[in-house]
């Protein structure tokens, strides 16, 4: 297998490594098995084996298969003795939730608004289409947006993820600092309008 240039940003889930030498892969450490629901392994840790380096499963640029299967379960065996050995290239991290190896923006979008993300109608679409070609203030534009998406740093969004706030509007202290709150019901913002 060739030589790839992949690099990886850290995410909540690690990279995985390919195309490797294994000099720098430590056995029971490094999420090195190609397998998205978990890339380590699942053999129990054996201390005989403690220090052991990926490259110490490798013999003539061929994997150990009987050491492998001596040390792991069938699983992990399976897994190992399915990765490529490249003999001259170094350890490389790959994404191995993309086909491309690289982590993007867009894979992370993906999976944080998986179920969440209601898919816009044809109308919807239109109507943000003509709305991000009106002619105002990129602020206001962006102010439209996040409300609409109720993305807003308001404090009842972010006590609903855990941030430690007090919830309560900084203004009135009366009630939660909502969207509707903010803009139509606080006592404090219906004297600025």
């Amino acid at each position: 297998m060739a030589k790839h240039s992949r690099k990886s940003t850290y995410y909540s889930t690690r990279p995985m490594l390919e195309d490797w030498q294994g000099d720098r892969v430590q056995i029971w450490s490094n999420p090195w098995l190609k397998d998205v629901n978990n890339p380590f392994f699942t053999t129990p840790f054996d201390a005989r084996y403690s220090v052991l380096l990926a490259k110490d499963l490798v013999v003539n640029g061929m994997w150990n298969s009987e050491l492998i299967t001596v040390i792991f379960n069938n699983r992990d065996s399976g897994l190992i003795l399915s990765l490529p050995l490249s003999g001259t290239d170094a350890d490389d991290l790959f994404w191995l939730y993309e086909d491309k190896g690289f982590f993007s923006v867009k894979w992370a979008y993906k999976a944080l608004t998986c179920g969440n993300q209601e898919p816009l109608n044809a109308e919807m679409a239109q109507v943000w289409q003509k709305f991000w070609k009106l002619k105002v203030s990129l602020q206001v534009s962006n102010f439209v947006w996040r409300a609409s998406n109720n993305i807003m740093s308001l404090r009842d969004n972010l006590h609903l993820k855990k941030v430690d706030v007090l919830p309560w509007c900084p203004f009135c202290h009366q009630s939660m600092e909502s969207l509707l709150h903010l803009l139509v019901t606080c006592s404090f913002t219906k004297r600025v309008w």
